[in-house]
């Protein structure tokens, strides 16, 4: 069977699949989950045939697939979507106020700099993935195969010399830090 005729035939299968994931023509990217659909229902046909060519409940299996993938498309995007900072329009007097938010985001990466001599490796990865990458400790954890419990470990610790290193009046007493 060709993927044309494939997707004739088993258009109906896709379209109650999305219909259960709830995508429905109004969506703004049917489109583009009826194409995911497709891909994985050829996909799926493909794997199948080489195990057994007669295709016994190919229609239940193909249906779970495909409802498998568009689930896990939906999710993927609502991750992303939770993770983008919302950025609104500034007015005058906000831009006005932006200049100073910006010094003194500048004053805070020099402090930074200025504590990294005193961090461990571990605690410069765990602040370039939080601050700059912006990973949550269960994905810095998967990043470099260690526990989230090390994790929070590197994060306390950097708390803690950053605390330390700003009572004391940072560089004015840099000698006692060490």
């Amino acid at each position: 069977m060709e993927e044309e005729e494939l997707i004739d035939c088993y258009h109906g299968l896709i379209l109650g699949a999305l219909k259960k994931c709830h995508v429905y023509y109004t969506n703004p990217n049917f489109e583009d989950y009826v194409q995911i659909a497709r891909i994985t229902l050829i996909q799926c046909h493909r794997e199948e045939i080489k195990k057994d060519p007669t295709l016994p409940h190919f229609n239940s299996f193909a249906y779970q697939r495909i409802y498998w993938k568009i689930m896990d498309t939906l999710r993927e995007e609502q991750r992303l979507t939770l993770r983008e900072v919302q950025v609104e329009p500034l007015t005058l007097a906000e831009s006005m106020n932006q200049t100073s938010i910006d010094e003194s985001l500048l004053s805070a990466e020099e402090q930074i700099e200025k504590l990294m001599p005193y961090l461990t490796k571990q605690e410069i990865n765990y602040l370039i993935d939080s601050l700059v990458h912006q990973l949550t400790v269960s994905e810095i954890s998967l990043k470099y195969h260690v526990s989230r419990r090390a994790v929070y470990n590197w994060r306390n610790h950097t708390s803690l010399k950053f605390l330390k290193y700003f009572n004391e009046k940072g560089s004015q007493n840099e000698e006692q830090f060490r």
